[in-house]
């Protein structure tokens, strides 16, 4: 069974961006989401105040249902010579300003690992644009990758950054240009990510396991929810569509029970 569900799978992440057919829906509808063009992303810095960093960390968070919203995010250090990057800078109403109260966040560490990760508790955030109330919200910075997870408008998990494999966890950038762009929530068309998977084969068994989220502007920025998002009895259903060796085109769908 593991084998069929791997290539269930992979077929589910090739199909999960397709648009969805809106040819028919009443002109009154609203507009459904589309796959962000990360390219067309507006990416002019925001405004930041004095840091003390000699290379300060950028990266972006997009909200609403159209990732209209940009939240920028800087990391910074207390000092020039703190070793951790325990200072961090988020632009909660998303008007590109980081220089306002209330947006400079003072990180902490773990017993033992001072020097090597901040976490900054940001607490509630409300999207400035559609009001949700998100809850639960941190940032988690280590020298190797950065992440973050929040509580939906209160209710589900929301998490990130995630890649095929550990070393691929994306970290902040050193210019906003090249900033990674996060896209938390469940609002939008699911897609998928796969995890440390190892290679499909044709024979043997595969277990391949992926993440069910919103992809990010590059490999290593996806945003996932948790294996208790859907009720217990509740399953997706993924379907496979191949080849066969005689040319012909098959589809085959089952349920993807397991979790992890």
């Amino acid at each position: 069974m593991k084998k069929v569900i791997g290539f269930l799978l992979a077929a589910a992440v090739v199909h999960a961006g397709d648009p969805p057919d809106t040819s028919a829906a009443p002109k009154t509808m609203k507009r459904a989401p589309q796959p962000i063009d990360f390219g067309a992303v507006d990416r002019t810095p925001p405004k930041a105040p004095a840091l003390n960093a000699a290379q300060p960390l950028y990266g972006m968070f997009l909200f609403g249902i159209h990732g209209q919203t940009r939240v920028w995010a800087i990391l910074d250090r207390s000092a020039a010579s703190a070793k951790a990057y325990d200072v961090l800078y988020l632009d909660r109403n998303a008007d590109g300003d980081l220089t306002q109260a209330g947006e400079r966040f003072a990180g902490t560490s773990r017993k033992g690992f001072a020097g090597s990760e901040a976490r900054f508790d940001i607490g509630a955030f409300k999207d400035p644009a559609t009001g949700a109330l998100h809850t639960n919200f941190e940032v988690t910075w280590r020298a190797a990758s950065v992440s973050f997870r929040m509580r939906w408008r209160g209710d589900k998990i929301t998490m990130g950054a995630y890649g095929p494999q550990r070393e691929t966890y994306v970290q902040f950038s050193k210019t906003a240009a090249d900033a990674p762009i996060f896209v938390p929530g469940y609002d939008r068309p699911f897609e998928f990510e796969h995890w440390m998977s190892g290679t499909l084969a044709r024979t043997g068994t595969t277990d391949f396991k992926v993440f069910v989220g919103n992809r990010g502007s590059r490999r290593g920025a996806f945003t996932c929810v948790d294996d208790k998002f859907l009720p217990s009895g509740e399953y997706v259903l993924a379907t496979l569509l191949y080849e066969t060796t005689d040319g012909k085109r098959a589809r085959y769908q089952a349920k993807l029970t397991e979790r992890c």
